[in-house]
């Protein structure tokens, strides 16, 4: 359970670091790619690791991606391509809005998405006092961000 306060509250950081530490050498862009280069060999050693020292946790997983289907391939290539895209947005939005902004947008606008997943996709229902309560998060976006000073 620590870890779970542990990351959040390193994930919580991760805008204020970015937009006071990094922006002064580095722009969003280059910041992204060298963010990206540093976890991608964070995971291949954690990959070589589990290798190492528990190989059959490795083959299984890949008897299981044998398994996947090329729609899913797809769909996780285009997840992929998604989160690039929204990655890149949002650094992008930092420009312009401070990161207590942006993260209170990026936090609201998940909820929304994932209302309007479960309403068209899995069909869900939901109360209305859910429905004003989402309501009541887009005009507190509308106010917060109404008097944000742009950089």
């Amino acid at each position: 359970m620590y870890y779970l306060f542990a990351s959040v509250f390193i994930k919580t950081l991760d805008p204020y670091f970015r937009k006071y530490l990094v922006s002064t050498t580095l722009n969003p862009y280059d910041y992204f790619y060298i963010q990206t280069l540093i976890s991608s060999f964070i995971v291949l050693l954690f990959f070589i690791y589990k290798f190492i020292h528990n190989k059959h946790d490795v083959f299984e997983s890949f008897k299981s991606f044998r398994k996947i289907q090329r729609r899913d391939f797809l769909m996780l290539f285009c997840m992929s391509l998604l989160w690039i895209i929204t990655t890149l947005t949002f650094y992008e939005s930092e420009k312009n809005h401070t990161p207590f902004v942006n993260s209170i947008f990026v936090r609201c606008g998940t909820i929304i998405s994932i209302l309007l997943v479960g309403i068209f996709m899995y069909k869900e229902k939901y109360t209305m006092s859910q429905f004003f309560g989402i309501f009541l998060t887009m005009v507190g976006i509308y106010f917060v961000m109404k008097d944000s000073k742009s950089y």
